[in-house]
């Protein structure tokens, strides 16, 4: 009997554990700092199922109330690259309320649907509602929108572009070495231009080899005309062709594209 009793609760812990597997599957709602409403986790959690489903691209909400160690950029890749692997189509909306940072990250093909126009596009539309504290909206703008930019496929001649970066001990060596030129240029200019002490007086007059007279005459009645040159007109917002992709390579692996700000 006891034994019956011991296989039964097994059996309850293991069905436990399998649906919080399934609670965290790729395609989850991970709200760690509670904004969202259970109705609205419920709704946005069918709609990334189907866009998974629909187009190959796992979607991950995380939200948190805890400060992250590093940069931003460090921490919005490892939770994406744990999420869909490395350089597998994968988008992450990172949600930061002790350091107030909203995030928006790509990885896979998804970099070439979403590129650093849309990202902006993105942020400029859910961070009203994000501020004003309204998040179940956030959440609905950013799927709808996220799923237009997805179904509409690779941007066509969308670039990719390496981000720039340099390294503390890079900079460190480029200030260092800049300030030693500029110092050996300062002080031997300084040393070129000191005059040397001398007796002679120069007479301009008397050793000029030219001899100009002085003229008087003034210009007047002179008008002036300008012409505008109309600057070419180019469109904005989110267009279909054409664009960047600004791409880092993660130190943990894989590459990504995203944009942050302050909320």
């Amino acid at each position: 009997m006891v034994r019956k009793f011991r296989l039964i609760a097994l059996a309850i812990l293991i069905l436990v554990f399998t649906m919080n597997l399934a609670i965290s599957a790729p395609g989850d709602i991970v709200d760690d700092a509670m904004l969202f409403s259970d109705s609205a986790k419920s709704n946005a959690s069918a709609l990334i199922d189907s866009i998974n489903e629909k187009y190959n691209a796992k979607i991950l909400v995380k939200t948190s109330d805890s400060a992250f160690s590093g940069s931003i950029e460090d921490e919005v890749d490892r939770l994406l690259r744990n999420h869909v692997g490395i350089d597998n189509n994968g988008l992450l909306l990172y949600i930061n309320m002790a350091t107030r940072d909203v995030y928006v990250n790509t990885s896979g093909d998804v970099i070439d649907m979403i590129n650093d126009q849309r990202q902006d596009l993105i942020l400029d539309n859910i961070t009203p509602s994000l501020t004003n504290g309204n998040y179940d909206a956030v959440l609905s703008q950013f799927l709808s929108q996220s799923e237009s930019y997805i179904a509409g496929g690779k941007i066509a001649g969308n670039k990719r572009v390496e981000a720039e970066s340099l390294s503390a001990q890079d900079a460190l060596t480029a200030g260092a070495g800049g300030l030693g030129t500029a110092l050996l240029s300062f002080f031997g200019l300084k040393r070129g231009s000191t005059p040397k002490s001398s007796n002679m007086v120069y007479s301009l007059m008397d050793n000029s080899a030219s001899s100009f007279p002085l003229i008087t005459d003034k210009l007047v009645d002179t008008r002036t005309s300008r012409t505008r040159i109309p600057r070419a007109v180019t469109s904005s917002g989110g267009s279909s062709r054409g664009g960047t992709s600004t791409v880092r390579r993660s130190s943990g692996g894989g590459s990504f594209s995203g944009k942050g700000r302050k909320f």
